[in-house]
């Protein structure tokens, strides 16, 4: 039997996702109409202040759900944006602990699991997508979706669900 894990933030009104590196994809979506209020790509500094700005107004309404980071081989061949991705979980954690948005945990989503969940198509559906940058926004979306799937929503759009087959109830 698995062990059950504490989330503490999971089915609040609020879903925000940050992609985090170089540059940080962000987007927050309002869980009832799955809403998307804002979307951007930000660099380290932006980024901060806008998780700081987010958590200050949102507070306890607010779900919290970051991108996870590991360091492989490939990644010290690579050489560069591993410091800041690391920099910026942990800045995130901090800042949802100091406004009172979690107790410092945190959850992380691997970028396959988002992107096997969602593609293109499904983030145009839902009216979340973001023109411009380098993807990183939507890869936020993404996480979005998976975190809502996760924490218990049941959207036919988000389940990719076609409206038009009789008898599929969401």
């Amino acid at each position: 039997m698995a062990k059950e894990v504490h989330d503490p933030t999971a089915g609040r009104p609020f879903v925000l996702a940050i992609d985090p590196g170089r540059a940080n994809g962000v987007c927050l979506v309002q869980r009832d109409g799955l809403v998307r209020l804002h979307s951007d790509e930000l660099d380290w500094i932006e980024m901060t202040r806008y998780v700081a700005n987010t958590c200050l107004e949102l507070g306890t309404q607010l779900d919290v759900v970051v991108e996870t980071f590991r360091i492989s081989i490939q990644t010290a061949k690579n050489g560069v944006g591993a410091n800041e991705t690391i920099e910026a979980i942990g800045m995130v954690r901090l800042l949802t602990l100091q406004y009172g948005v979690s107790d410092g945990t945190l959850p992380l989503q691997t970028p396959g699991d988002a992107q096997d969940f969602s593609d293109s198509k499904k983030i145009r559906e839902l009216g979340w997508w973001y023109r411009g940058g380098g993807g990183h926004a939507n890869m936020a979306a993404r996480h979005v979706a998976l975190r809502l799937l996760r924490t218990g929503c049941r959207d036919r759009v988000l389940l990719g669900l076609d409206t038009e087959v009789p008898g599929l109830e969401a």
